[in-house]
């Protein structure tokens, strides 16, 4: 069993470093075809476990949306976030992807209050999650930022990469740098937000300089 689900993953996985090579030379269609390859064979092999027909589900799902197939691109994601709710072991950082992409859909779809619905929920995945690398936390809640930013809800995107950049905090390096560059671009866009947030470091001197 083993060894035909090592077999099985090597098999998509070739068809995944296809798509990917395909869409860099500029041929989408012919990386949607790759994926919808590695699903159908994800599919058919009983080996498969869930989080394997979830990930590559999820990548052809990425595909059309890439194509702006939105309604496929919906039906595959809600597929596999059945699948990955149905995990015995979670998977959160699939789970947080899977649900910023639909949130992301449904406000496309005009759907705003489900869109911030599927929001508040990856937040609550990354908020249980506490036995991840805070990186990958981090990484988690700038993604839900750039939703909550993509439909102007400056506040609330300001706040959870303030929450991303206090993760990052300790550790230093290129990670909060580019944390902090993007808590930078949003201050800008939502400027009427930019004095109520600030680091933990950043202690206020009491006397506003204005």
């Amino acid at each position: 069993m083993e060894k035909g689900r090592e077999f099985l993953r090597r098999r998509i996985d070739r068809l995944e470093r296809q798509a990917q090579r395909q869409r860099r030379l500029g041929l989408p269609h012919e990386a949607l075809k790759s994926l919808q390859q590695a699903f159908g064979i994800a599919c058919r092999e009983p080996s498969a476990d869930g989080l394997l027909l979830a990930t590559t589900g999820m990548n052809l799902a990425g595909a059309h949306y890439y194509l702006e197939y939105y309604e496929a691109s919906e039906t595959l994601y809600r597929e596999a976030l059945t699948a990955l709710e149905a995990l015995a072991e979670p998977a959160p950082r699939e789970l947080l992807y899977c649900l910023c992409n639909l949130a992301e859909l449904r406000e496309l779809n005009g759907d705003r209050e489900a869109a911030l619905e599927l929001a508040r929920r990856a937040h609550e995945v990354v908020q249980q999650t506490i036995d991840a690398d805070p990186y990958h936390l981090a990484e988690g809640l700038i993604r839900i930022a750039d939703f909550y930013g993509s439909i102007e809800e400056f506040h609330r995107a300001l706040q959870l990469v303030h929450e991303s950049a206090l993760l990052m905090e300790e550790g230093g390096g290129e990670e909060l740098l580019l944390c902090l560059g993007r808590l930078a671009r949003l201050s800008a866009d939502g400027s009427d937000h930019r004095s109520e947030l600030r680091l933990d470091s950043e202690e206020p001197n009491g006397d506003s300089d204005s």
